[in-house]
């Protein structure tokens, strides 16, 4: 951290995707986070209902596995969500009634 900004990558990064960005982020965007050195890339999927975790090892991204329906970061200690927490919320089923 600098006095006024902060300089490099951060050790993880957390997006939604949609349909306007789904491409870009699964692609351009991953491909972006790889060569900047973000440690940890977790995308989530409101279509399919999923969390993709992808960690940096040996300059590539690679699957973190969900383990009974558990996302952990291998990057931020403790730091786990539970899929079903997620997507089974009344907030969220609504948000996604409002799109169809």
């Amino acid at each position: 951290m600098r006095d006024q900004k902060i300089e490099g990558a951060p050790s993880r990064v957390m997006e939604i995707l949609s349909p306007s960005s789904r491409e870009r982020d699964l692609i351009v965007t991953t491909a972006l986070y790889v060569r900047t050195g973000v440690q940890e890339y977790w995308l989530v999927d409101p279509e399919r209902e999923t969390i993709l975790v992808q960690a940096l090892m040996n300059g590539v991204f690679t699957l973190v596995p969900i383990d009974n329906g558990i996302a952990r970061s291998l990057v931020v200690p403790k730091c786990s969500v539970a899929l079903s927490d997620i997507f089974a919320t009344p907030e969220w089923n609504r948000s996604r009634e409002a799109n169809d």
